[in-house]
């Protein structure tokens, strides 16, 4: 897929509004994983690769979704039956000899198969997008600070990367002219309450300043060139600040260097704020609980649309109805985890909850101001 293409989707979902974007997050599969393997014959290479494909697809599956100090208690990977695991699979870049098989795979798990792993090991684990979070990509060169430019490679790989294997909800500026307004100078980094703003018109609370600069290898040293990374918080639950630096490893140096190293970069940012969202957000799948609940109604289609968002919710086990008026409907609700990640979970789907007069009450959240449409696509698919 190309860089146009991708942004081109990009764009095309943000403008769909945060609920969409969201929807678009494949949190149990896992791309690009590299494999090559050597057999007596090519059949037997490629069983092989397929068969490591999934497995090291699996492993990658549980350190992006458990804490990392849970990861000693799952089961090791070799010992899991890939049969009830393992959803489907996609073959890329293939290349073959009588004896040999390389490819880039991409392994897709069924959630609930993943879910009961978690279960069984008693681990904490995300079982769900994360609520959006704006990530503002901002490219220092030696000349000036830049957001927007159209050879400005930081941005061109979050538009290809940013929602490929994660579990977080990542929407990107569209960078019109009521992003270049919003933020003021674009020589400049944006701060304060400019950036609070854009989160605002892009439906979110939750932005971070993903900053970027190419470094040369040290003179004198034998070192690889590198990108030094700044990520900081500009409100929301990403609380940061982070402070690294990436180089090329060996196994990828006959690739295009510095196109890896930006990509390499985005997943280094997306590591980061994946630790920060398991930090508070992690279910133990083990803990299960149920909260009565009244949710006024207006009409009934709105109780339709209430019940559709909780029962396509992975922490919600079933929904229970205990009486039912034109005006009102208490139901009793089974979940997944405590009590505050149960409501920041209904948050994530526009649902409020909130305890008024000691009951709990719930209710779609006030809708989100969306991005406006901007006059030109060509600042995203640059």
């Amino acid at each position: 897929m190309t860089t146009a293409v991708r942004a081109l989707l990009v764009l095309l979902f943000l403008l769909s509004g945060p609920h969409a974007a969201r929807a678009a997050v494949e949190i149990y599969t896992v791309s690009g994983i590299r494999v090559d393997a050597t057999a007596e014959s090519a059949v037997v290479a490629q069983q092989r690769a397929l068969e490591t494909a999934e497995r090291e697809g699996l492993r990658r599956l549980f350190a992006r979704l458990v804490p990392e100090e849970d990861l000693p208690l799952l089961p090791e990977v070799e010992t899991l039956s890939l049969d009830r695991l393992v959803r489907s699979y996609t073959v890329e870049e293939e290349k073959r000899s009588a004896t040999r098989y390389l490819a880039s795979v991409t392994v897709r798990y069924e959630p609930e198969a993943v879910r009961s792993v978690f279960a069984e090991a008693g681990v904490a684990a995300v079982i769900a997008p994360s609520v959006p979070v704006l990530v503002v990509p901002v490219l220092e060169t030696q000349e000036r600070v830049d957001l927007w430019g159209e050879d400005n490679p930081w941005r061109r790989a979050w538009l290809a990367e940013a929602d490929r294997n994660t579990f977080l909800t990542i929407l990107l500026p569209l960078g019109d002219l009521a992003d270049i307004v919003a933020l003021g100078d674009p020589g400049t980094e944006p701060v304060g309450e400019r950036l609070a703003g854009l989160a605002r018109r892009y439906g979110t609370d939750t932005v971070v300043v993903a900053r970027a600069r190419l470094e040369a290898a040290a003179e004198g040293t034998t070192g690889e060139p590198g990108l030094a990374l700044s990520l900081r918080s500009g409100g929301g639950w990403f609380a940061g600040p982070l402070e690294e630096r990436v180089v090329v490893p060996r196994e990828r140096a006959a690739e295009d260097g510095e196109t890896v190293l930006w990509e390499l970069g985005v997943a280094r940012v997306k590591a980061a704020l994946e630790r920060a969202w398991k930090r508070n957000n992690a279910v133990r799948l083990g803990i299960r609980d149920t909260l009565r609940v009244t949710v006024p109604l207006a009409d009934l289609r709105g109780w339709v649309q209430i019940r559709r968002r909780l029962e396509a919710m992975p922490e919600i086990r079933s929904v229970r109805i205990e009486r039912m008026s034109r005006r009102r409907a208490d139901i009793v609700i089974a979940f997944i985890g405590d009590r505050a990640q149960l409501r920041q979970a209904l948050a994530g789907r526009g649902l409020d909850l909130v305890l008024e007069d000691g009951s709990w009450q719930l209710r779609p959240a006030e809708a989100p101001e969306g991005p406006s449409a901007p006059s030109s696509a060509s600042s995203s698919a640059s």
